[in-house]
């Protein structure tokens, strides 16, 4: 975690709908990404594989930035269930449906729209 910098926003609200996030990664300290990948591999006849990938990732300096614009459905947020606070399935439901006529197209195309990244 001592690898975070400045600019650090997390739900920093830039205008009615839309949400600010940014982090930076790797001031000051440099952050390291490691893993080892082992690859095996034979028929028990002619053909055998064996190989051991390092991988590793060091960051002297990232920046994240994602601008969302979410509408939520305020009855809908009330009721959410914490044990379902990982599920991106139920954060999707809480987003209202636009208003459709009966051909199922827009009544207004220039409605803010539920979510956009």
């Amino acid at each position: 975690v001592d690898s975070l910098g400045r600019p650090f926003d997390v739900l920093q609200v830039l205008q009615e709908y839309i949400i600010n996030n940014t982090a930076t990664i790797g001031v000051g300290k440099p952050l390291r990404a490691q893993f080892k990948i082992h690859i095996a591999f034979t028929d028990n006849k002619d053909i055998r594989l064996n190989n051991l990938l390092d991988i590793s990732l060091d960051l002297d300096s990232f920046t994240i930035m994602l601008a969302s614009l979410i509408k939520i459905s305020e009855s809908s947020l009330l009721r959410f269930p914490l044990q379902d606070i990982m599920n991106w399935n139920c954060w999707l439901a809480t987003l209202p449906a636009p208003a459709l006529d009966a051909f199922g197209v827009r009544f207004n195309e220039d409605d803010v729209t539920s979510l956009a990244i």
